[in-house]
């Protein structure tokens, strides 16, 4: 018997996985299991559709990759604003100052 590994490469994880739900990006993030993620990066991506892995060990986050023609990019990794306690004023300042770069 094998011992389980660490996979650390997060497009790797996406390629083995596919226990994930393709969802829409709002200005308020990403909707999933009734609560929303977020991070300043999804900003620049406002209105397209990603595909969303929730994290097995953390269910603040979840792994989001952008769905190109020839596949899938991962974009970040957006927290559970409630669960990490982050403030949504700090996180909206943030998005804004990404938007327009």
């Amino acid at each position: 018997m094998h011992a389980a590994q660490r996979i650390l490469d997060v497009q790797a994880l996406s390629l083995l996985i596919e226990d994930g739900e393709t969802r829409v990006i709002t200005k308020k993030g990403i909707q999933m299991d009734g609560t929303h993620f977020f991070a300043p990066e999804l900003a620049a991506y406002v209105g397209q559709r990603v595909f969303c892995i929730r994290h097995p060990g953390d269910m603040g986050k979840i792994a989001v990759f952008r769905l190109l023609p020839r596949g899938r990019q991962f974009a970040c990794w957006p927290d559970n604003l409630d669960r990490a306690g982050v403030d949504r004023q700090v996180m909206a300042i943030e998005a804004r100052r990404v938007q327009t770069r």
